[in-house]
């Protein structure tokens, strides 16, 4: 069986903070809310919305809706076009996919991740791109790797790694029984990844490329 790297989106594959963090601004202005610090909104990024909204700002869960509706109100017009490439990203997918399966596990929607992949003709260095259901119904990361290796028709989960940059993707790759490794290039810091006890972390894409060697 081949080596089977399944990838975050956000903060791992592609700099999506400046489309995200407008969209988080422009829901909280159209609910109202202000209690915020700008420079904490970046901690937000990565996990589901409904999981931010609800168990780090306290939201009921219909104002949590009602803020994720108008944040995809811009993301879906706006947002998904404010992202930029991280350094040696592309390069090391390109080497990555030669022998390995590479596909996406993102909490982000679907539909969405696809086209913002396709506008940055990066669509093409996976072997699947899987993501969150738009009505959530599927949405944390362990339930998008399961779906993810479902449509991949990969069984054992000797060989398959989750790559990422936060709490919920090392959390996730434990609860599907697969290693992980973190990067720090994203949003979060190497201290979550180590308190999270990713199994390995690397620092730039010209160590992830040399850690798959080794791991080969």
């Amino acid at each position: 069986m081949n080596m089977v790297y399944l990838f975050d989106l956000d903060g791992t594959l592609l700099d999506t903070k400046e489309g995200i963090i407008n969209g988080f601004l422009y829901g909280f202005e159209k609910i109202g809310y202000k209690d915020y610090n700008i420079d904490n909104i970046k901690n937000f990024i990565g996990p589901p919305l409904e999981d931010t909204f609800i168990n780090k700002l306290g939201f009921s869960k219909n104002l949590s809706d009602k803020t994720i509706e108008y944040f995809r109100q811009y993301y879906k017009a706006k947002g998904k076009y404010e992202n930029t490439f991280y350094d040696g990203v592309c390069d090391a997918l390109e080497y990555i996919r030669r022998d390995n399966i590479v596909a996406v596990a993102t909490s982000k929607p679907e539909k969405q991740s696809i086209e913002i992949l396709k506008n940055r003709k990066m669509d093409g260095y996976f072997n699947f791109i899987g993501g969150a259901t738009e009505n959530a119904e599927r949405s944390k990361k362990h339930d998008v790797i399961e779906y993810v290796l479902k449509k991949l028709e990969i069984s054992s989960r000797e060989k398959v790694y989750m790559i990422g940059d936060r709490y919920s993707d090392i959390n996730g790759a434990k609860q599907s029984d697969i290693k992980s490794i973190g990067v720090t290039w994203g949003y979060g810091s190497r201290k979550e990844l180590l308190d999270c006890k990713a199994d390995y972390i690397v620092d730039n894409a010209k160590e992830l490329n040399e850690l798959i060697q080794k791991i080969k």
